[in-house]
């Protein structure tokens, strides 16, 4: 469209938009770093702090530092498990279309389903994110760390974002695990995002296939709340 120039005295009248008067024009999507589990190669906004609510009992913040590195700290309380968790990302973009990233986690925590057992591990998965933070593919490929060593089960992620109207956009996650004893768990997704001005809400269902379990189906529904906090 271009750049339209208008001088101050052509000017009849201005009126303030309130959010009924934006939500006609739409709103972005204004978190592109999170999927449903799995992070993009997005990072958090610089100098912004998001807040982000899943399935009531995890809740996390992420900050960014730059605009190429991120970091996080999340806490899960459950009634038969708790969960401390630590992340940094760092991404950056290769050319107009393509960013990569890679993000690292420590989790900590305990268990209470017949004693109380204590657990650490550490995850890194590294993503390439092809498109906009509007429209876009990411492609993740992640392992728990064991001692410092790559660990024998992979978990293969393919994202999907795509803005469908002014205030939707579409999350498709689909996770497959692989490797060591574990049998081929698959899980697909399919998701909207409802986008305003400084949050936003998903709701999702997932589909799971573990072949271990006697019931080797299974529906899983999700919801989170992301908020935007800082100027």
């Amino acid at each position: 469209m271009g750049l339209v120039t208008v001088k101050a005295s052509q000017i009849v009248a201005s009126e303030p938009v309130d959010d009924n008067t934006a939500a006609t024009v739409g709103y972005p999507n204004r978190f592109p770093q999170y999927l449903n589990f799995t992070p993009t190669a997005y990072s958090a906004e610089r100098g912004r702090l998001c807040y982000r609510n899943s399935l009531v009992f995890y809740n996390q913040v992420d900050y960014g530092m730059t605009d190429n590195w991120s970091v996080g700290a999340g806490v899960f309380i459950g009634p038969l498990v708790t969960l401390l968790s630590l992340t940094t990302k760092v991404s950056f973009p290769v050319s107009k279309a393509v960013r990569l990233g890679v993000q690292g986690q420590y989790f900590t925590g305990n268990t209470f389903i017949f004693n109380r057992d204590r657990f650490r591990s550490s995850y890194v998965q590294g993503m390439a994110s092809i498109g906009t933070p509007q429209r876009n593919v990411t492609i993740g490929l992640g392992t728990i760390l064991d001692q410092g060593r790559l660990g024998e089960v992979t978990l293969l992620t393919v994202g999907i974002v795509r803005k469908i109207n002014p205030t939707l956009t579409f999350i498709s996650e689909n996770r497959i695990l692989v490797g060591g004893d574990v049998d081929v768990n698959l899980f697909l997704s399919g998701g909207v995002r409802f986008d305003r001005r400084r949050h936003s809400f998903d709701v999702a269902l997932s589909v799971g296939y573990l072949p271990d379990l006697i019931r080797k189906i299974t529906l899983f529904p999700y919801y989170s709340y992301q908020l935007c906090i800082g100027k």
